[in-house]
């Protein structure tokens, strides 16, 4: 297979069917590598313009094509303020495991609220399906307690034609 190399590169929203969509978000890049053995695509000195305006630039950028079903990898982060929380980040990382089973890792770090590790696995199967959310806290600045560690568990085991059976805890 190969690389396929382009300059000056502008994806106009070209994966998005509205067109108000279509203007939303547009990628430009002075340079673009479709690595089809990776199958990578990867920006070079690439921005990020909504309705025109640049909004975000990085020297490299990297995604898996479209031919791509599923890669374990970091996933976008999010930022933001919170009344209790303050600032806060979350970065998620999703983990392939195989065909039906996968799972998502996801520290969040507060200026108030302590550090929490998010968790989540998903497996599949014929009839049904299962899914598994924890968390662990801790919030050194104290909280109902002074350096409070907190954990939170649910399962949901759903059957096909079943009414999902949920279990949960919180210490």
């Amino acid at each position: 297979m190969g690389r396929v190399h382009l300059r000056s590169f502008q994806c106009d929203g070209c994966l998005f069917e509205n067109e108000i969509h279509k203007r939303l978000r547009i990628v430009k890049a002075v340079r673009v590598v479709h690595d089809t053995d990776t199958q990578d695509v990867i920006y070079r000195d690439a921005w990020m313009e909504m309705y025109g305006i640049p909004v975000a630039y990085t020297p490299y950028l990297s995604h898996p094509d479209p031919t791509v079903k599923r890669r374990s990898g970091l996933l976008a982060p999010t930022f933001g303020r919170d009344s209790q929380l303050g600032v806060f980040t979350r970065q998620p990382y999703y983990l392939v495991i195989d065909e039906s089973r996968d799972a998502t890792i996801e520290p969040m770090f507060t200026s108030r609220g302590g550090q929490v590790l998010l968790g989540e696995y998903r497996q599949r199967w014929n009839e049904g399906g299962m899914w598994l959310q924890g968390s662990i806290a801790h919030n050194p600045h104290g909280g109902l307690s002074t350096h409070q560690t907190r954990t939170a568990l649910e399962a949901v085991l759903l059957d096909n034609g079943e009414p999902p059976c949920c279990l949960s805890s919180v210490r």
